[in-house]
């Protein structure tokens, strides 16, 4: 199964996840789990979930997580570089970026050049 990355500036469930930890504070399951258990269609997949939804940070985002852990149990995710991420929660990866736009700068010569018209009349002649 391929997977393909979020279009670029697009806030999936992985992004609300990161919005909760931009904090840089690690969050237990059982935190992210009462965080949002109040919107249901992220509520009833959620603990089943968590780890798939970790590893989409790592990614498409370039998220570093930290793991912490009691034995095989998880005990807490943190977001290492959390300063990286915008206020919605998308990574460094899939930031819009602006281009820069470049000047176009006029050149204006002294001396009028001669245009092909008059070229051609000066053939001609």
């Amino acid at each position: 199964m391929k997977t393909t990355a979020p279009k670029a500036g697009k806030v999936c469930l992985h992004n609300r996840i990161a919005q909760v930890m931009l904090d840089g504070e690690p969050k237990s399951p059982a935190q992210l789990i009462e965080i949002f258990k109040n919107v249901p269609e992220v509520a009833k997949f959620l603990p089943a979930r968590l780890s798939c939804i970790f590893w989409q940070l790592r990614a498409f985002d370039q998220a570093v997580i930290k793991v912490t852990k009691n034995g095989k149990r998880v005990t807490g995710y943190a977001i290492v570089n959390y300063k990286e991420f915008d206020s919605n929660g998308i990574g460094p990866a899939r930031q819009v970026k602006s281009q820069p736009v470049a000047k176009v700068v006029e050149t204006v010569t002294s001396e009028p050049t001669e245009t092909q018209s008059e070229k051609a009349s000066e053939s001609v002649q």
